[in-house]
C-alpha cells in the first residue's frame, strides 16, 4: 500500500482507487479497480490492441465533465471494414457505447468528423474513485482487500 494511502486511511478513513470501465463491442460492461493511477499497460489486454488512441467522451450520467475514452488506434473513427458476419468476419465491431459517448463529446466541443465515423473495438475510461474504508489489508499477492462503509465521499 502507497504511503500517501496509508495516511489518508489513517486520517480521513479515505482511500483513493481508480474504477477503469471497460466497454465492450457486445455492450456489456466490465469494471475494474485499481489502487494506482491506470496505464497503458494496465489497459492493452483489457483493450486488445498494442496501439491506444485517446478521444474525448461525456455522458451526464458518467461526469459532468468530459473524459478520455482509450481505445484501439487502429479501431479509431477512420476505421474500415465494419464487422460483418457473413461478408467480412474479420472487420471491427462497432462500439455502439463509446460512439454514443465520443458524439456526445462532439456536440459539446462544437466539433464535427467525418460522416460515418464511429469508434470499433473495445473501449476504456477511467475515473478516481474515493472510497471511505473501514479497515485496508494489502494481501501477499500485491491486492488490497478494503472492507468499506456503504456511503461513499
Amino acid at each position: 500500500m502507497t504511503k500517501i494511502n496509508k495516511k489518508l486511511e489513517r486520517k480521513y478513513g479515505v482511500i483513493n482507487m481508480f474504477k477503469l470501465t471497460l466497454l465492450k463491442t457486445d455492450d456489456t460492461i466490465e469494471h475494474h479497480h485499481f489502487k494506482h493511477e491506470p496505464t497503458f499497460d494496465d489497459m492493452y489486454p483489457l483493450i486488445k490492441c498494442s496501439l491506444i488512441e485517446i478521444s474525448g467522451g461525456y455522458d451526464e450520467n458518467i461526469s459532468k465533465r468530459s473524459f478520455d475514452i482509450f481505445f484501439n488506434e487502429e479501431g479509431g473513427p477512420l476505421c474500415i471494414g465494419y464487422y460483418n458476419e457473413k461478408d467480412n468476419p474479420n472487420g471491427a465491431k462497432l462500439n455502439k457505447r463509446a460512439t454514443k459517448y465520443w458524439f456526445q463529446w462532439l456536440k459539446k466541443e462544437n466539433r464535427v468528423c467525418l460522416p460515418n465515423s464511429a469508434i470499433f473495438g473495445n473501449c476504456a475510461y477511467y475515473q478516481k474513485e474515493p472510497l471511505v474504508a473501514k479497515s485496508v489489508t494489502e494481501l501477499d499477492n500485491g491486492l488490497m482487500k478494503i472492507n468499506i462503509k456503504e456511503e461513499k465521499c
